[in-house]
């Protein structure tokens, strides 16, 4: 290059003007403001219902027949877990019908002349503790309290309870009240002879005999061939009794004419008081099965044996038995209420 073009170079150079550098200002940071806790439950809420509107409007967009597939997917769910919770969690719990061969629990109330939750009933046993308690019902002279109450378990078909009984469960579920009415004729017990429709009032020897099982079985007692007799049947009525090998003879030494009370809860009246006998009449009103005393005709000897008397009847009926298990129940029909509550096979 030579000199000329060299200076001719530096000129150039030295017009060209140096650039200017400008110091910007700091820019501020911008702050941001914390958001409350009100604004952001509004912020989650909105978008909770705008997340909600979509699916709604997914489902109104939707094809009818995907509709439809997706509303039996959700219910066959349900029935699925249903059942799942079903048999995970209540499988203790029996359902079903009871049928010859079943195993059920019932509670149940037995009684004379109707069902317990009619009018008129004579309870002679149930295993319910809120019935056996309930001073309002009227119980049968042979009942007695149980120490504990519990559920009676039988096999329908079985031997345990009475066939008729048992017989009437099956067909019925749990939850199901059965009434069943075993007439006397039931093979369970058997009839036995009785009179009936006779006159309230029978006529007692004052001196007189009845046969040491008789006479145990009205005054509660347990005398024996070698016993001293001090219980008199009559309450409140004195009596000289002693044991002659089955029998006892008996003699009523002062008894007046008025109203008593057999120790067996039977209520009667005395009337028309001689020297060798005595009018002895039952003041029963209501429905009521008595053990009590009576005398046969021309005999007048005192037997124990058990009345009858229907409400509104002017007469009563009564039978002898010797049977001590079942002697109330021989001769009178019975009314079984039985409420299911548990089915197993």
């Amino acid at each position: 290059m030579t000199a000329e073009e060299v200076n001719q170079r530096k000129d150039e150079l030295e017009s060209v003007e140096e650039p200017v550098t400008e110091t910007a200002e700091p820019v501020a940071e911008k702050q941001v403001a914390k958001p409350s806790k009100g604004a952001d439950r509004q912020k989650r809420e909105k978008a909770k219902a705008k997340k909600q509107n979509g699916f709604v409007a997914y489902l109104k967009k939707a094809d009818p027949i995907a509709m439809t597939c997706f509303v039996v997917i959700i219910l066959a769910f349900a029935v699925v877990l249903g059942s799942y919770i079903n048999s995970e969690y209540f499988a203790s719990e029996s359902s079903g019908t009871a049928s010859s061969g079943s195993t059920v629990e019932v509670e149940y109330v037995g009684s004379y002349f109707c069902y317990y939750d009619e009018t008129g009933a004579v309870i002679f046993d149930t295993n319910m503790e809120s019935v056996a308690n309930n001073a309002d019902n009227t119980f049968s002279p042979g009942w007695s309290a149980k120490d504990s109450y519990s559920l009676l378990s039988f096999t329908i078909g079985g031997t345990q309870v009475i066939k008729a009984f048992g017989d009437a469960c099956a067909g019925h579920s749990v939850g199901d009240v059965v009434k069943v009415e075993v007439p006397a004729s039931d093979d369970a017990y058997g009839k036995t002879d009785r009179t009936e429709g006779v006159a309230k009032t029978f006529t007692v020897k004052t001196n007189g005999s009845m046969s040491l099982d008789a006479y145990n079985a009205l005054c509660g007692t347990s005398y024996t061939s070698s016993s001293d007799i001090t219980v008199s049947p009559i309450e409140n009525v004195d009596i000289i009794a002693s044991v002659d090998g089955k029998n006892v003879n008996y003699v009523f030494p002062t008894i007046a004419a008025g109203d008593y009370k057999l120790v067996t809860g039977a209520e009667v009246s005395v009337s028309n008081v001689t020297a060798g006998s005595f009018d002895l009449t039952y003041k029963t009103e209501a429905n009521a099965v008595l053990k009590g005393i009576i005398a046969e005709p021309g005999d007048g000897n005192m037997q124990t044996a058990y009345i009858e008397h229907k409400s509104g009847e002017d007469t009563i009926s009564y039978w002898i038995s010797d049977n001590s298990a079942h002697a109330e129940q021989e001769g009178e029909t019975m009314y079984f209420y039985i409420k299911i509550k548990s089915i197993s096979s």
